[in-house]
């Protein structure tokens, strides 16, 4: 027995066999190989879905797919074109289909890009030209003190004469810098100026003590208001009018005024009654002292009719003065 042609004879029936089997598998693809594995599963899937297909490798080395049991041909969904009619799912898409559509409009000259209200992004054209992006600079000003910080550097590094810089807030609130040929001190940071017409102060009370000092010079402005400002500092504003508090004041003045005068005004009442019962008293004490004088006066004339040659008058003159009492008793008596 021939066992060589025996062997032969089954390889080559199972190759026949095999080939016959992909092709009857898959008429539609009997005569479409692929080098890969991979390549004939994707063209499988194409038709019949991911994970229905399988590969195997045919006699001649190249490989066929064949769809696996009860799997059933997918049909096709159409791509979907996006438009602006329906929107973009990307803003950038959007953009793209609008540069393509200015291509062939002889009208509209700029466009631009928003999203809709069901998530997609939508383009409109413009006959206006499109506004060019808005370059900072140190004439116009910084929105940013970092900003003009980093264009001072720069503008610095081609500089043969200036070495250092300052930045500083304009009117319009863009920072601005200024270059100066002086060194500057590395370890000091850039000091800030505050004032009450650029840069503002840093803290409440700052711009109030600053207020309270400028009044002290003000013939005109009598009061002042705080507020803070775009930057964020604070700034005060003068007035000509009273302070609610300077008004509260001077209303507690007058009525502490009010209420000294009241003190004063029952203090002399006070003293008038006093003076009044004194001189009350002083007129009391003259009636009595004139009463006094009236009782004594008989006695005082009894008293300056004897003589009046010394302290104590002589026995011959008291004796005198007694024998001419007795003899006009007894002559009195004698008439009887």
């Amino acid at each position: 027995m021939n066992f060589k042609k025996i062997l032969f004879s089954t390889v080559a029936t199972t190759a026949a066999a095999s080939l016959l089997f992909v092709t009857d598998a898959s008429l539609a693809q009997a005569e479409t190989a692929y080098d890969t594995e991979a390549a004939a599963i994707e063209a499988g899937e194409a038709q019949y879905g991911e994970g229905n297909v399988s590969a195997t490798m045919g006699a001649d080395g190249k490989y066929y797919w064949t769809a696996n049991p009860g799997a059933t041909v997918v049909e096709n969904e159409e791509e979907v074109v996006e438009n602006n009619e329906t929107g973009f799912t990307t803003a950038e898409a959007a953009e793209e289909a609008a540069k393509v559509a200015l291509e062939n409009d002889s009208v509209n000259n700029s466009f631009s890009v928003s999203q809709g209200a069901n998530g997609n992004y939508f383009y409109a054209l413009s006959p206006v030209e499109a506004t060019e992006e808005v370059v900072e600079n140190n004439e116009t000003g910084f929105t940013t003190a970092e900003a003009a910080e980093e264009a001072a550097k720069a503008a610095l590094e081609n500089d043969p004469i200036n070495n250092s810089f300052s930045v500083s807030q304009g009117a319009n609130g863009n920072y601005f810098y200024v270059l100066s040929p002086v060194e500057a001190e590395e370890t000091a940071e850039e000091e800030v100026v505050a004032d009450n017409e650029i840069n503002g102060y840093p803290t409440k009370e700052e711009a109030e003590a600053a207020a309270k000092k400028a009044l002290e010079n003000d013939p005109i402005n009598k009061s002042f208001t705080v507020a803070q400002g775009a930057n964020g500092n604070y700034f005060y504003l003068l007035s000509p009018l009273e302070s609610e508090e300077t008004s509260e004041k001077e209303e507690g003045k007058e009525e502490s005024k009010g209420e000294k005068d009241s003190e004063e005004e029952a203090k002399k009442e006070e003293a008038k009654k006093e003076e009044a019962k004194k001189a009350a008293a002083v007129k009391e004490a003259k009636k009595e002292e004139a009463k006094k004088a009236a009782e004594a006066a008989p006695e005082k004339e009894a008293k300056a009719a004897l003589p009046a040659t010394g302290a104590v008058a002589t026995p011959a003159i008291l004796g005198l003065a007694l024998a001419s009492v007795g003899s006009v008793f007894a002559f009195g008596k004698k008439e009887d």
